[in-house]
């Protein structure tokens, strides 16, 4: 591309031969200049014998009359190279490029290819511009067309020049530091156009403006013409922060100012805008460049990593299939069979560190030894062991410690099982005896409120009784009364013997009736001390004694009420 920019063969021009000239001559190889210039036409000529052969074939397939020659053609210029600008060359990078975003595609899909791939952009770019720079030319037949759209087409090849820090890692790091660091490179800037804008009205106010004044009309006009407007005077703070002419300006300013002012703001300035800016600018573009490098160290370790993730996959079914002794296990001897097969030998050569066969038995038998394992070792554990020592001495290590932890791992996994057998059966336990409880509360609530029951049934009875006791208790009291009056007929009335004995008995018995009545008040007072210490029992077992002894105790008094009211009637009837 660039001997087809010194040649003119990428813009609207004409080709010649005095960019490539005078490049020579700048590098001092003025004699180069015609071997090279030979080696091009000799080029030229090749492609177009060869177009010309091309051109036969297709027109007796297609039966038209195409000169590709012809359209292919630059329309002005030196006649040797008209043709250089489509030659085979061309056509072979565009199908290159074509070639590679295809297999880009059908390796990481197209979803993953437009999506996120970060490098889909630049391929399409390339392909497009290139198949339209191809193409364009058998459609576009008026002159105007090519020459304003051909040229810009041909020009867009330098893209390809990108495609270098696609390929090559060193420059797609630094690259990417570069952009990190753009949007604080363009902070610095802003920052530096704010201050020279701010000196710009300064300088402008107390320099543009005297230059005029001064009696020396050349350093009058020359400080007018770097400072007599503000775009002066920020081209020529620019001027000075780029170290070119700074020392002319501040001797010329030292007319007007003292040169003990002039030289020391002058100073100060390059310090600030040109040193300061430049080494802030270089430590964000150096820290950027090592955030990028440390970024693509993740990026190959993580791609190692899945490499060789993948690699112990396949190790895993590999052995899986040789371990027929126990399904999911390997022996020596079938580990041994299956080291011997070429896929094996393949996936251990492609990694970073390859593994022999002796590496490999003797970290079977180190397995092999380990309690944890029970004298078996488990097919996938073996392959990733063996993609571990070849991954190098930090995957080894890690792959050592993951090994004691799964040891570890297994013992707890043991204890754990136990624990949960044991906590298990203490629950199956505490369930049954939660039943049992439950049914035993339910038989023991049925008997209290039996137990209520009775006591209610008791309690109706008890009240029926002394209601009869006291209906006994009035009567016999009124049978006092009626006694005493007939008692009390006076001395006169003559009374017999067995009168008057009976006339004692009676009055015996009255005397005996303030004991009984006192008798069946207390009778009821002991009902009520019953049910309230049937009431104030602390356990179940307890209340259930209480209630059976103050049952029977109730039943016997309600026997003996009755047999008192019995009596009572008895005697009252005598």
């Amino acid at each position: 591309m660039g001997i087809e920019a010194d040649l003119g063969l990428l813009g609207p021009a004409g080709p010649t031969w005095t960019g490539l000239q005078a490049d020579l001559r700048s590098v001092h190889a003025p004699g180069v200049g015609h071997g090279i210039e030979s080696e091009i036409k000799s080029g030229i000529t090749g492609d177009q014998s060869l177009k010309d052969s091309l051109q036969e074939k297709l027109n007796a397939t297609l039966h038209k009359d195409v000169a590709i020659n012809d359209v292919l053609a630059l329309p002005t210029g030196s006649g040797q190279l008209r043709f250089a600008a489509y030659t085979i060359c061309e056509y072979f990078f565009v199908a290159f490029f074509l070639c590679e975003m295809l297999l880009r595609l059908c390796d990481l899909g197209c979803r993953n290819y437009l999506c996120r791939y970060a490098w889909t952009p630049l391929d399409m770019a390339v392909v497009t511009t290139g198949l339209m720079d191809l193409s364009l030319p058998f459609i576009l037949d008026a002159e105007v067309e090519r020459m304003s759209v051909l040229p810009f087409l041909r020009l867009l090849r330098v893209l390809r020049l990108l495609k270098l820090f696609q390929v090559c890692q060193p420059l797609r790091i630094v690259g990417r530091g570069v952009i990190k660091a753009f949007a604080v490179v363009m902070l610095v800037g802003m920052v530096v156009l704010v201050l020279n804008f701010g000196l710009s009205i300064i300088l402008t106010t107390l320099i543009g403006q005297r230059g005029v004044l001064l009696a020396d009309e050349n350093s009058g006009a020359s400080v007018v013409e770097w400072f007599g407007s503000i775009g002066r005077s920020m081209q020529t703070l620019f001027t000075i922060q780029t170290l070119a002419g700074w020392d002319h300006i501040a001797t010329t300013l030292s007319t007007i100012y003292p040169s003990s002012v002039v030289v020391p703001m002058v100073v100060l300035y390059m310090m600030i805008c040109c040193f300061a800016v430049v080494g802030l600018i270089t430590s964000v573009i150096s820290d950027s460049f090592m955030a990028s490098q440390q970024r693509e160290q993740k990026s190959k370790e993580a791609a190692r990593d899945a490499r060789r993730h993948a690699a112990a996959m396949e190790l895993g079914k590999l052995f899986t299939e040789h371990g027929r002794s126990f399904p999911g296990f390997i022996n020596r001897k079938e580990l041994e069979a299956a080291v011997q097969e070429g896929f094996v030998t393949q996936i251990l050569n492609s990694m970073e560190v390859p593994a022999n066969k002796t590496d490999i038995l003797k970290l079977f038998d180190k397995m092999n030894k380990e309690a944890s394992f029970a004298g078996r070792v488990q097919a996938e554990h073996m392959a990733e062991a063996v993609t571990s020592i070849a991954g190098g001495w930090r995957v080894s290590g890690f792959f050592d410690v993951k090994h004691q932890v799964l040891g570890v791992k297994n013992d707890v996994m043991m204890k754990a099982e136990l624990a949960a057998k044991e906590a298990a059966d203490q629950r199956r336990e505490l369930q049954d005896l939660d039943k049992k409880t439950k049914h035993l509360a339910i038989e023991v609530q049925k008997e209290v409120k039996g137990i209520h029951d009775e006591l209610a049934v008791v309690k109706a009875q008890i009240s029926k009784v002394l209601v009869k006791m006291e209906e006994q208790a009035k009567w016999l009291e009124q049978e006092k009364k009626e006694r005493s009056t007939t008692l009390a007929w006076g001395p006169n009335t003559k009374a017999t013997a067995p009168g008057i004995a009976n006339q004692a008995d009676v009055q015996e018995k009255l005397s005996t009736l303030p004991t009984q009545a006192a008798a069946l008040s207390g009778i009821s007072s002991q009902v009520e001390l019953l049910e309230k210490q049937v009431l104030s029992q602390s356990s179940l077992g307890g209340k259930m004694d209480a209630l059976t002894v103050q049952v029977a105790t109730q039943a016997m008094v309600g026997a003996k009420v009755e047999a008192a009211g019995l009596q009572l009637m008895k005697r009252t009837m005598a």
